[in-house]
């Protein structure tokens, strides 16, 4: 029944049910032409800072997002999308970096500490386009990948942090030098497919089962009152010895022992206080094995923290200077292959859900998005144990905090639990639509409900059609 003191009906009010059908086709007709244009190559550097380099030389595309430009562009914006040089690195520019970096020509990166190390396998006349992609996606050895690795991501971060040609030279041969001798690895590979197209049959999406957790966050108070009563009797048998007249000699040697006799008995009482504030999210996880028809493999490149924390640290470079340029103002790489893959896929993936359940006679309307603001969808386990390492975040203890606190305690508002779950989801975005994270295997979480039985692996065997129940199970990947 519709009431004036919840507000999130009065939309639907004098509604009838064909009207929402119809506004539901509009929304998923704006949905589906759109979402290339959200999940964009351009949007992604743009939101993590990165620069895109294709190995075909594409170049990404961009749009404004608002309503004047959505109403010109007719609700697509996709068509609307147009060639940008924002957050690119030509194939040229990286080709000429490769090339330059072997000694011939010169260039800002010419200096390479223990480039005998390197040369068997990096030194030709010159890499073509294939080389660089056969070094970074399919290396016949370690030494060509890191070369290909960290003269692209030291050219692109020197480049873009130090706007003035020239700058940031010494820098640059250093953090090259360091790069290729390190016994660390530099740089950190980020696998993603970039998906253009997901399969379009029945058994492209199988759903593996799901599961249900509560996370609680909070924090407690407690006062208490202790009080206690003992007596205890007894006799210590070696000082009992030395006081017999056996000798001051012996009763000496005897000391250190010691053999005792006695009684004893206690009483104790305790009461307490404990006052604790806290809130929970209901967290839903869904897993789902998805067949992928077209899509790239890509990488983003970034050089390891570890890595330029112990070149911070060296005392062969002087780059105190440089490491904070570098973080603040350097941008990392997106790299893509160039090459669209048409051999199906079958990867699997995590769905969450995070949400707080009301009950009934609740004063809040349920169904007033104002009302729910910690709901949140993720996609991906990285993205899941990113915003769970978030939430379990402790205050730093240092002796300076616990000395400080003992004499003058913190005091924390009566809503903190709800003022941490604000902040932390200020600090989570949703998922990035159209890339899939290739995870390591350390990454996973448990089994799903389908994935650990052993009697049928097709869950939809029994709602099947006879005809249907006969045809080869075309899920599972060769």
């Amino acid at each position: 029944k519709y009431s004036e003191y919840f507000g999130s009906l009065r939309h639907l009010c004098n509604s009838h049910v064909d009207d929402l059908i119809a506004r539901e086709e509009k929304y998923r007709f704006i949905y589906e032409v759109n979402i290339p244009a959200v999940g964009s190559v351009y949007n992604l550097t743009q939101a993590y800072g990165m620069d895109f380099l294709s190995l075909a030389d594409e170049q990404p595309k961009s749009v404004t997002f608002d309503g004047p430009t959505l109403e010109k562009c007719g609700n697509n914006l996709t068509n609307c999308m147009r060639d940008t040089n924002e957050n690119w690195l030509p194939l040229k520019t990286a080709m000429d970096a490769i090339n330059k970096n072997l000694g011939r020509t010169g260039g800002i990166l010419v200096t390479i500490k223990k480039w005998l190390n390197y040369a068997p396998e990096v030194k030709r006349e010159a890499w073509t386009t294939e080389d660089l992609r056969t070094a970074l996606f399919n290396p016949p050895n370690g030494k060509t990948r890191r070369y290909a690795s960290c003269v692209l991501v030291v050219n692109n971060l020197i480049s873009t942090a130090f706007k003035k040609p020239g700058s940031g030279a010494y820098g640059a041969r250093a953090l090259m030098d360091y790069c290729l001798s390190s016994s660390q690895e530099p740089v950190f590979f980020d696998h993603k497919l970039r998906v253009f197209k997901t399969g379009q049959s029945e058994d492209s999406y199988v759903f593996l089962g799901g599961y249900q957790m509560n996370i609680n966050v909070g924090q407690s108070f407690s006062v208490g009152r202790s009080t206690g009563w003992s007596a205890s009797a007894g006799i210590e048998g070696f000082d009992v010895v030395g006081q017999l007249g056996v000798g001051k000699v012996i009763g000496a040697i005897l000391k250190p022992l010691s053999a005792k006799v006695g009684w004893s008995s206690s009483m104790s009482e305790s009461d307490g206080t404990s006052i604790s504030e806290s809130t929970y999210l209901v967290a839903q996880v869904a897993k789902f094995r998805v067949r992928l028809d077209e899509y790239e493999s890509c990488y983003g490149l970034s050089l390891n923290n570890n890595f330029l924390n112990s070149l911070a640290l060296s005392d062969e470079y002087d780059l105190m200077g440089l490491i904070p340029e570098l973080r603040r103002n350097g941008r990392n790489l997106f790299v893509c292959e160039g090459v669209v893959r048409k051999d199906a896929r079958y990867v699997d993936e995590t769905y969450f859900y995070f949400t707080q359940h009301f009950t009934e006679g609740d004063m809040l309307d349920q169904a007033d998005l104002y009302n729910h603001p910690w709901l949140l969808a993720l996609r991906g386990n990285r993205d899941f144990a990113t915003f769970i390492s978030l939430i379990r975040k402790q205050d730093q203890i240092s002796f300076w905090s616990m000395a400080t606190n003992t004499f003058s305690p913190e005091k924390r508002n009566v809503d903190w639990p709800l003022a941490h779950m604000r902040n932390v989801y200020k600090q989570i975005v949703p998922s990035f639509p159209g890339f899939y994270t290739v995870l390591d295997s350390h990454e996973n979480l448990t089994e799903f409900p389908l994935e650990m039985s052993k009697t049928d692996p097709d869950m939809n065997n029994e709602v099947r059609s006879r005809d249907r129940r006969s045809e080869p199970d075309r899920r599972t990947p060769n």
